[in-house]
């Protein structure tokens, strides 16, 4: 298996409003609402250590 990378994931408040508008329109695709919500969830700085699972878990 391969090294994991991690970014650190830091949203000014202009680019959570943008990501929170996202989140709410329907027409966006699957792929892209679940990146928007993994944003989102990275960007709690308690939760900027999580694995792959648990970000998976925490978005649904």
């Amino acid at each position: 298996m391969g090294r994991h990378t991690q970014y650190i994931v830091s949203l000014s408040q202009e680019e959570k409003n943008k990501l929170q508008a996202m989140r709410k329109d329907n027409k966006l695709s699957a792929r892209v609402s679940k990146r928007v919500l993994i944003l989102l969830a990275l960007d709690d700085k308690k939760n900027s250590n999580l694995n792959h699972r648990q970000i998976n878990c925490f978005c649904w």
